[in-house]
């Protein structure tokens, strides 16, 4: 979208290879868990903050709620290690995304395993 607005061209196209291979570059724990989280988040990198703010994970600021925007996509993934696995200590992955209550749909947790089931056989 940047290239079609601004005419600059990413680093790197928005896919899941590329996404699984940043993930990895920033030792992103959990990385196809992380990966379905982008894929839920973003329907499919179509939506409006990711488009708009280059933001995978819908990451807000906490002082007002708003949405953080990046100069990349890559720069998301920084974000959301820095933001979020920061806290991480150990133990399932997908029960410390339920402590942390990182999303509001109650079904949040059950549809990212599903993704990521259906995307990493």
């Amino acid at each position: 979208m940047a290239y079609v607005r601004f005419g600059t061209k990413p680093d790197k196209e928005l896919n899941i290879e590329n996404l699984m291979a940043v993930l990895r570059q920033y030792d992103v724990k959990f990385p196809q868990i992380v990966a379905a989280q982008a894929l839920l988040e973003t329907g499919y990198f179509t939506s409006r903050v990711c488009l708009e703010n280059n933001n995978l994970f819908g990451l807000r600021r906490p002082s007002n709620g708003s949405y953080y925007t990046f100069n990349s996509w890559e720069e998301s993934v920084k974000a959301y290690k820095d933001y979020v696995q920061y806290k991480y200590k150990g133990g399932n992955y997908y029960e410390f995304l339920n402590r942390i209550r990182y999303a509001e749909d109650g079904s949040y947790i059950s549809k990212v395993m599903n993704l990521e089931r259906s995307l990493f056989l």
